[in-house]
């Protein structure tokens, strides 16, 4: 009785963890949208398609957050990918207005990754310190 009881009680816990993290991690895809939302000009269609791709790249980014310990390095090659088909799926997404901002914006961030290394370069940083720093940028 005793380990049915403390089975059950387990799977509630396990359950309702699970609840919540999922509920943080829309949250988290519903800010995002919103402020992508709002930078891009985008409409109620956009909006939700946006969402969607939102919570699909938090999801995966669950997916292989216990790779960060067990190796690293895919777990960086992981990351990059995730982030390369958050944009190219946001770009698809955008109307030519639009894409014309988010190509402005890849520009700026390209330009403020070259100043953070050359700024890495001169602290004589490796080049995984410098790629590690620069990923988080994205």
């Amino acid at each position: 009785m005793k380990k049915i009881f403390c089975t059950v009680f387990c799977l509630l816990f396990a359950a309702t963890s699970l609840v919540f993290a999922q509920k943080a991690a829309t949250e988290s895809a519903a800010e995002t949208t919103a402020r992508w939302a709002k930078k891009y000009n985008l409409n109620a269609a956009q909006t939700e398609k946006l969402l969607v791709i939102t919570e699909r790249k938090l999801k995966n980014e669950a997916e292989f957050e216990t790779l960060r310990t067990t190796n690293y390095k895919l777990y960086r090659a992981k990351h990059q990918a995730n982030i390369s088909g958050t944009k190219t799926s946001l770009k698809w997404l955008l109307g030519k207005e639009q894409r014309e901002i988010f190509a402005a914006s890849e520009r700026d961030l390209r330009l403020r990754k070259a100043q953070k290394t050359a700024e890495l370069k001169t602290q004589r940083k490796t080049t995984e310190e410098m790629e590690d720093v620069l990923i988080e940028m994205e």
